[in-house]
């Protein structure tokens, strides 16, 4: 079976984020992406447009993690307007470790990322190890 365009669009994103491949990355969002982190940790909150989802949300998941993290996509279901991803996350930096599934919701326009949404299944481990 072929995956839909959006799942497609969607393993090209994270395959760009895991490689720091900026250019693909700016290809898949829209410039007034909005993205929400959930939790009570340094990185969690509301980010909108691409300056601040690279420049705050990725730049500073790469500091947080002394640019360790892996994310591993395990699922993606996908339709004409969103997509959601069931993922496993890792990282190790100063001394404490992530290990956490994950699930990201997205709201897809065209071919272009309008609106993400992270959250995890450990959310206080998250908030430690992002503290």
């Amino acid at each position: 079976m072929t995956d839909h365009p959006n799942a497609t669009l969607i393993r090209r994103g994270y395959a760009a984020f895991g490689a720091g491949d900026m250019a693909t990355l700016d290809s898949v969002f829209a410039d007034d992406v909005v993205w929400m982190v959930a939790g009570r940790h340094q990185l969690a909150g509301r980010y909108t447009g691409k300056a601040e989802v690279f420049g705050k949300l990725f730049a500073g998941l790469g500091e947080r993690t002394g640019g360790t993290l892996e994310i591993e996509i395990e699922t993606v279901v996908a339709d004409d307007h969103q997509a959601v991803v069931l993922c496993h996350h890792t990282a190790e930096h100063g001394g404490r470790r992530l290990d956490v599934d994950a699930i990201d919701y997205y709201m897809i326009r065209g071919d272009r990322i309008v609106q993400a949404r992270s959250t995890n299944y450990d959310a206080s481990g998250v908030d430690a190890f992002y503290a």
